[in-house]
């Protein structure tokens, strides 16, 4: 079978051959799973980024949706806050908040600085005044029960 020591040498290069293409190969199926896991890590981080943009789209649609109420909400709470001091005024007996070089245009005073009270309905609250609700000025009707 081995004749000469020339035959054992290409026995054991063959052999090292052989075992090193397998070796080759397992090495370039781990390389490959490797990668393979890699991709899904990317695929499923890039799926996370997708809802975490879709939420922040979201988040930034209702702000830009809401940012036309601010204007409103805004001059809505200025009128709540001007007709709560002119409320307060009325009530403590103070002056009006007019210049004092020019005649006060607002319709809470007479022009002369002084708040006058007409009716009942002055002495009402800030939201009875704003929405108008006279309800105040009506005499109240009391039912008396009867024995």
């Amino acid at each position: 079978m081995f004749s000469t020591s020339h035959d054992i040498l290409l026995l054991t290069i063959a052999t090292c051959v052989a075992a090193f293409t397998i070796f080759l190969c397992w090495g370039m199926f781990y390389l490959v799973a490797m990668t393979r896991n890699a991709f899904k890590i990317f695929k499923d981080v890039r799926r996370i980024f997708d809802k975490v943009e879709g939420v922040v789209d979201a988040v930034k649609e209702k702000v830009d949706s809401s940012a036309g109420y601010l204007f409103l909400i805004g001059e809505g709470i200025k009128k709540v806050v001007e007709i709560a001091k002119v409320w307060h005024a009325k009530q403590s007996g103070d002056e009006c908040e007019g210049d004092d070089d020019e005649e006060c245009d607002c319709e809470e005073c007479n022009g002369d600085g002084k708040y006058e009270e007409k009716s009942s309905f002055a002495k009402a609250s800030p939201f009875a005044k704003a929405t108008g609700d006279r309800s105040e000025d009506k005499p109240r009707k009391i039912k008396v029960k009867e024995k």
